[in-house]
């Protein structure tokens, strides 16, 4: 299988439902792990350890997590908008073209709650399907390699 170095995550195309003319569309992306952890660095985010006892088992447990910063947190959520939101072609109800611009990905994503869960609804569906194709890889690939 031929690998294009420059598009390895290539996005996927899904159309706004609420347009009757099916013109608008949205090109997606659902960010690798690694992606979204090099976001969160870039933004100052870091996972810190603790040791805490549980209430419930008394043992002592091992716990992740990221301390609380509302400032960080908006910088990583543009971030991540706009690496998601790959191109797109939306208008304005008067036919007005919305340039794809990481200010209108925010707009949209932290003040149309419609247009945010629609994206997330999208993106979810990427994942699986990304799934499929790296298992569909390991199967072919692990059968050309008999001998």
């Amino acid at each position: 299988m031929p690998f294009d170095m420059k598009a390895l995550d290539k996005p996927v195309r899904f159309f706004w439902p609420e347009d009757p003319k099916g013109e608008e569309w949205v090109d997606l992306r659902a960010l690798t792990d690694k992606e979204q952890i090099a976001l969160m660095r870039e933004c100052g985010m870091e996972v810190r350890e603790s040791f805490q006892p549980n209430p419930y088992s008394k043992k002592v447990e091992h716990i992740d997590y990221i301390p609380a910063n509302l400032d960080k947190l908006d910088a990583f959520l543009d971030k991540v908008w706009d690496m998601t939101i790959a191109d797109w072609n939306l208008a304005t109800p008067d036919g007005k073209k919305i340039p794809c611009t990481p200010e209108n990905k925010t707009a949209l994503m932290s003040k149309s709650d419609d247009f945010r869960r629609w994206v997330d609804e999208c993106v979810a569906k990427i994942r699986p399907a990304r799934e499929e194709r790296r298992k569909e890889l390991e199967k072919n690939s692990s059968g050309s390699q008999r001998g």
